[in-house]
């Protein structure tokens, strides 16, 4: 069981941009003091901007639990077992800002606050058996990834991509205490994140993206084949 607390932790601003309409209800002009982040950043043709920042204090807790069995078989063949499970919820606690102009909500607004809380599964378990015969290995593995949220594409939504299963498998054999050849597979079955919905995702589906990015926990490849040769020396 853990609890990590972090005081003022270094993660990445919102996208800071020059108002349009400044705080005295008027539109931004070069001469409308009520309009300080456009009387930075207009200056110098930026239209946005985004840093490292201690901008927030964060609280998370969890468990980890392991199980590992060995059993050995008669023949000399052995089967090594192991279960791996994490659980883990990040909160944040606090949001801050050292700046005049930015106050802790414009400067970590409620975008990050679900890429930091939501955007990491909460779940991601291992199960593993490896099979050892002589020179024969045979590995097979299951990896759960939960589900992911995230936010900031269509105003107000949030989107959730769904916890999925990656199974890998390979087979090696010993030539040599020196020598190996491997036949696998990584995501053996080919799949894939969820798809954005062409609705709460708009508009990056309507520009051709298939898939979401930073909130995603595996990649978008899908299954990964290969034969390994490996030498000791």
């Amino acid at each position: 069981l853990f609890r990590i607390d972090i005081k003022n932790r270094i993660i990445f601003s919102s996208n800071i941009v020059p108002e349009s309409v400044g705080t005295d209800g008027q539109p931004c002009t070069a001469t409308n003091s009520n309009c300080p982040i456009a009387a930075i950043l207009n200056p110098i043709g930026v239209g946005q901007v985004l840093f490292f920042t201690n901008a927030i204090d964060t609280r998370t807790t969890g468990a980890d639990l392991v199980v590992q069995k060995g059993v050995a078989f008669d023949g000399g063949s052995s089967l090594d077992l192991t279960a791996a499970m994490n659980y883990n919820k990040t909160k944040v606690t606090k949001r801050k800002s050292e700046s005049p102009i930015l106050s802790p909500t414009q400067l970590f607004d409620d975008t990050q606050v679900t890429l930091v809380e939501q955007g990491q599964p909460r779940q991601h378990h291992i199960l593993q058996g490896v099979y050892h015969d002589g020179p024969w290995d045979l590995t097979l593995r299951a990896s759960y990834f939960g589900s992911v949220t995230g936010q900031g594409f269509t105003p107000g939504i949030k989107q959730t991509w769904g916890g999925k299963w990656l199974e890998d498998v390979a087979v090696a054999y010993r030539f040599s205490p020196h020598a190996r050849v491997t036949v696998g597979a990584d995501n053996v079955f080919n799949t894939y994140p969820d798809k954005w919905n062409p609705q709460t995702g708009f508009p990056f589906p309507q520009l051709g993206f298939t898939y979401g990015w930073e909130t995603l926990p595996f990649g978008i490849n899908g299954g990964y084949y290969y034969a390994r040769v490996d030498f000791a020396f």
